[in-house]
């Protein structure tokens, strides 16, 4: 690891070990920053009992067909959606909320789905291990060879009903300790 810290000044890991602690208990950590100093950490874990679901999966979707996107909240009944067109909000949301599993079109106008893809693995390497594809398009050699590489389902639009529900459920780590 890296710190800033000098010798005896600590090891610089609170904030890490926080963040660790507060996912693993399906909750999410983000900071704000003031311009004139100071930050403020927040902090959401999900109270049981209180609309928390620990036998539904939240699936992230993203993609710029709002008809996709209808679709699959109309066939996955057994998931909490989180729909968004916009890749860049999807990134945010990934961060700051607790999702089990991502399925991203691979082709959208601000960001193609393995560039999504690989963002999301900086931040959250883990998720993004349990992410599925999917496209409508005609895919070039190069980004057949990039989805190739990844090692991710690619599920081909018209979607089969059946085939993204069994994906879901292949991606959702039922009993892992989601650290991202």
């Amino acid at each position: 690891f890296f710190t800033t810290k000098g010798d005896g000044k600590g090891t610089g890991l609170g904030l890490s070990v926080c963040r660790g602690l507060v996912e693993s208990a399906g909750g999410s950590m983000w900071a704000t920053s003031n311009p004139q100093g100071g930050a403020e950490f927040w902090i959401r874990i999900p109270t049981a009992g209180l609309g928390a679901r620990a036998d539904r999966v939240r699936v992230l979707v993203v993609d710029d067909d709002p008809v996709a996107l209808k679709y699959l909240s109309s066939i996955i009944e057994s998931a909490d959606l989180y729909c968004t067109s916009d890749p860049a909000e999807a990134l945010l949301l990934a961060e700051r909320e607790h999702f089990d599993a991502v399925i991203c079109d691979v082709f959208m106008p601000q960001m193609d789905g393995p560039a999504f893809h690989d963002q999301l693995a900086k931040v959250m390497p883990g998720l993004a291990s349990r992410m599925t594809f999917m496209t409508g398009g005609q895919l070039n050699t190069g980004l057949e060879t990039r989805l190739d590489k990844l090692g991710l389902r690619v599920m081909l639009k018209p979607l089969d009903a059946r085939e993204v529900r069994a994906a879901v459920a292949e991606m959702s780590p039922r009993d892992a300790v989601h650290a991202g």
